[in-house]
């Protein structure tokens, strides 16, 4: 996603085609995304919440999403992925996996990836 210019364009032209999308989120303090994905988290906040966009703009989208977390963060755990997955459903794409909170202070975070694999 780095890359993209237009998420809108791109994440629409991937539910057309129905392809499946995996989005490995980490969460930063406060419950804010990486610097890199600020624009990505925005845009989709804003199109789920649109009165404009339609509620199956990403109809034909599959999609599952591992959020990479720290449980020490309270509330903010995982916040990212757990708004992200929330914005996609709205959106009407398809969860293929339930979403993965992984916690960095766990032990058996492994457990987690091969999960979610």
């Amino acid at each position: 996603m780095k890359d993209v210019k237009d998420p809108e364009e791109y994440l629409t032209t991937q539910a057309m085609k129905g392809s499946l999308c995996l989005f490995i989120m980490s969460t930063y303090n406060d419950g804010l995304p990486p610097e890199d994905c600020e624009w990505f988290c925005k845009w989709l906040k804003e199109a789920s919440c649109d009165f404009r966009v339609s509620r199956t703009a990403l109809q034909g989208l599959s999609y599952a999403v591992f959020g990479l977390g720290n449980s020490s963060y309270g509330d903010n755990f995982n916040k990212v992925a757990t708004e992200i997955n929330a914005q996609l459903v709205k959106l009407g794409a398809l969860p293929v996996l339930e979403l993965v909170k992984a916690d960095e202070n766990d032990s058996e975070l492994g457990k987690s990836a091969i999960l979610f694999s």
